[in-house]
C-alpha cells in the first residue's frame, strides 16, 4: 500500500511539474542542432562532397537520395524532430551566403519569432517572459495537487491503521 501510494505522489508530482520549466527543452533543442549539424550534415557533405537540398531535407540524413551514391549515413539515428514535437526546419543554400540554415520554430511554433532557435548564431535567446498570471496559476495548480496527494497519504494511512486495528480485536 506504501509503495502504491508513493507512486502515486510521484505521478502527479511530475505530471504537475512537466512543462513548467520549457528552458530544458531548449537545452536539448540546442544540442539538437548541434549534432544535426556538425554530426549530421556536416559528414553527409564529406562523403558526397554537398549538403543536402532543401528539396532532400534533413531526411537525407536517414534515407538515402538517389543522387548521393556516396552515401553511407544513416547520419542520424532519430528523425529530427524538436522537443515540441516539430520538425526542425532546413534550408539549402542558407541565407546570407551561409551554406545551410537550419532551426527550430521553437516553443510557439511559429516560425520567425523570437524564441526560435537557429544554428549556429542564435542558440542564446531569451525566452519570451510568460505573464505572471500564467506563472501565478501554474503555482496554484501544483501547490493543489500536492495538498490533494497529500490528503490521499494521509487517507491511506488512516484506513490502514483502522484495518489492523479491526484485525487485533
Amino acid at each position: 500500500m506504501k509503495k502504491i501510494t508513493l507512486l502515486l505522489l510521484a505521478i502527479i508530482l511530475f505530471s504537475a511539474t512537466t512543462n513548467l520549466y520549457p528552458t530544458s527543452k531548449v537545452n536539448i533543442n540546442e544540442s539538437n542542432l548541434r549534432a544535426i549539424a556538425l554530426l549530421g550534415l556536416t559528414r553527409f557533405e564529406i562523403e558526397n562532397d554537398r549538403f543536402p537540398t532543401t528539396e532532400e531535407g534533413l531526411m537525407a540524413l536517414r534515407v538515402k537520395p538517389d543522387t548521393c551514391p556516396n552515401w553511407h549515413g544513416p547520419y542520424l539515428e532519430t528523425d529530427p524532430i524538436d522537443s515540441w514535437g516539430r520538425p526542425y526546419r532546413y534550408r539549402c543554400p542558407g541565407t546570407g551566403g551561409k551554406d545551410f540554415d537550419l532551426w527550430s520554430v521553437g516553443m510557439d511554433g511559429i516560425d520567425g519569432t523570437k524564441d526560435d532557435l537557429i544554428w549556429p548564431h542564435k542558440l542564446k535567446f531569451t525566452l519570451k517572459k510568460e505573464p505572471e498570471s500564467l506563472i501565478t496559476t501554474r503555482i496554484i495548480v501544483v501547490g493543489l495537487i500536492i495538498i490533494v496527494a497529500i490528503i490521499l497519504i494521509v487517507i491511506l494511512i488512516t484506513i490502514k491503521k483502522t484495518k489492523s486495528r479491526a484485525a487485533l480485536k
